[in-house]
């Protein structure tokens, strides 16, 4: 066989792999996911925040009090997916991993509180759990 022709053949192969991986996200054949962050640890001072993943950078800023921001995704093809927060409430501060693919439901819901951090999840319905402290 022909070095081109296979040159091309698995060219085509990695394009149309390539394809199917981008279709399953952007049509949504993969499950959706939602992360919710409710800030309730008071109005002063201001709660900063930086969240992102490896691809999407979600805010960089501030929650106001009494707000909630959230997002929602689907999963990329490996399932690998992850987002990160750090949180600064005046001389506070804290990161750790708000979702990861391994660990929560389809739906997290974090509230920042003056004691920590506490999360519901679908994947354990029983209420919202102290899971980190400041």
């Amino acid at each position: 066989m022909d070095i081109n022709i296979i040159s091309k053949t698995l060219f085509i192969g990695f394009l149309l792999s390539f394809n199917l991986v981008e279709s399953t996200k952007t049509l949504g054949f993969t499950k959706g996911y939602e992360v919710h962050i409710n800030n309730l640890p008071g109005s002063n001072p201001l709660l900063l925040v930086h969240c992102a993943s490896k691809n999407d950078e979600i805010i960089n800023g501030t929650i106001p009090w009494k707000t909630e921001i959230h997002w929602s995704f689907h999963m990329n093809f490996g399932y690998t997916m992850m987002y990160f927060y750090h949180f600064w409430w005046g001389s506070k501060n804290k990161a750790f991993e708000v979702f990861n693919s391994m660990h929560h439901g389809n739906i997290c819901r974090w509230t920042v509180q003056q004691h920590g951090f506490y999360l519901f999840s679908n994947f354990n319905p029983v209420g919202p759990q102290k899971r980190k402290d400041w």
